[in-house]
């Protein structure tokens, strides 16, 4: 009879382990290659806010919003965080900001076949280059844009700037290296793959961040927790692995 009592006991602690694990709700949306609904662990971003906060015990739960949806929800306290963005004085009044997350880092694209180099804005002049409303290319790209200095092809997918790259309607496109290349093969076969290349001077760097709600009680102590969870992942090598898995395109498929 001690023997059943003991292992009922037993069962209900661990059940109560299992399915009593805190967590911690992220808002955030559809932004490919790097967040989708669709991709395995959602992607790369969210899989490294997983495995930070998992190296503390607490599990991530994610909800997909348009993204102004989702800073709404975390901003009104409804969802606890959401991620990645830049760190701001606006943002700072109704969250607060964990470490780097993921670095992002703006190159130019271009075919291999094409000779380019470049230093500063006045290296642009003539280029044709491609870009994605929405995305920010860093002051002085856009300052240089809205004199009327830069010769700039819109598209709204971000995609079609890869398209024209290829079919040499444009000749630079600047992205976000690590992303690109995930972009670039996912998208097209080994042997088209194989044509683009960046330039290594970088256009603009900017530390992406996870924002938390600072209506919830909990959130300092959630981004103390995914502070500590990124300096492990970094340090176990882990972080490397995980960025090098999704340039070789392992989240699509």
């Amino acid at each position: 009879m001690k023997r059943i009592i003991f292992f009922t006991l037993l069962i209900c602690i661990t059940t109560h382990k299992v399915f009593g694990q805190e967590s911690v709700r992220f808002a955030i949306g559809e932004w490919e290659p790097l967040y989708s609904e669709h991709y395995k662990h959602y992607g790369l971003v969210p899989h490294i806010i997983s495995e930070a906060f998992a190296l503390e015990g607490i599990k991530v739960e994610f909800g997909f919003f348009p993204w102004s949806r989702s800073m709404g929800l975390v901003k009104q306290g409804m969802w606890d965080a959401t991620c990645c963005w830049s760190k701001t004085d606006e943002r700072a009044e109704y969250y607060i900001f964990s470490e780097n997350v993921i670095s992002e880092k703006q190159v130019f694209f271009h075919l291999k076949e094409y000779s380019f180099d470049w230093q500063d804005m006045q290296s642009l002049k003539n280029v044709s280059i491609g870009t994605s409303p929405g995305f920010y290319y860093g002051h002085a790209f856009h300052a240089a844009e809205q004199a009327g200095k830069l010769l700039i092809q819109k598209v709204t997918n971000l995609d079609q700037n890869f398209d024209k790259l290829l079919a040499r309607r444009i000749d630079i496109f600047p992205m976000d290296e690590i992303a690109g290349y995930a972009a670039i093969y996912k998208k097209f076969k080994p042997e088209d793959a194989k044509k683009f290349t960046h330039h290594p001077h970088v256009l603009d760097s900017m530390a992406q961040r996870a924002l938390f709600s600072k209506r919830i009680t909990k959130s300092k102590r959630m981004l103390a927790l995914l502070n500590k969870g990124l300096e492990r992942l970094n340090s176990s090598g882990r972080y490397q692995e995980l960025q090098k898995d999704f340039q070789k395109g392992k989240y699509f498929r």
